[in-house]
């Protein structure tokens, strides 16, 4: 018997209302739909979404036949643990607002 393939996602910040947190479900269930199997890990998210994804500190960073797609958008815990990951990365650099804009109403999403 062999294996399914899976292709997991990682994310800073997973929420059900912003574009990456959108991008990343449509993404997991694209997956899903054609045979493969996906999770969702994420350093932080919004109470709506938790249960639909894990903690990073969850994902085995030993498995070497995983491949992970890292959704790049604001610095992170997410990219330091992925550096120890011994499978495939594959990265999804989302273009993001620069810091100026967010400066004024919520400094710490700014400095991210």
């Amino acid at each position: 018997m062999t294996s399914r393939v899976r292709v997991d996602q990682v994310l800073p910040v997973f929420t059900s209302r912003d574009a990456i947190g959108v991008h990343t479900r449509n993404v997991q269930k694209a997956l899903r739909a054609n045979g493969f199997e996906s999770e969702i890990y994420f350093h932080r998210s919004s109470v709506d979404v938790a249960a639909l994804g894990h903690l990073i500190e969850a994902l085995p960073l030993d498995d070497s036949d995983r491949i992970v797609l890292y959704h790049a958008s604001t610095g992170s815990k997410v990219a330091d643990t992925l550096s120890n990951f011994k499978g495939s990365l594959m990265v999804d650099y989302h273009n993001i607002t620069p810091a100026k804009y967010f400066q004024q109403w919520d400094p710490v999403i700014a400095s991210e």
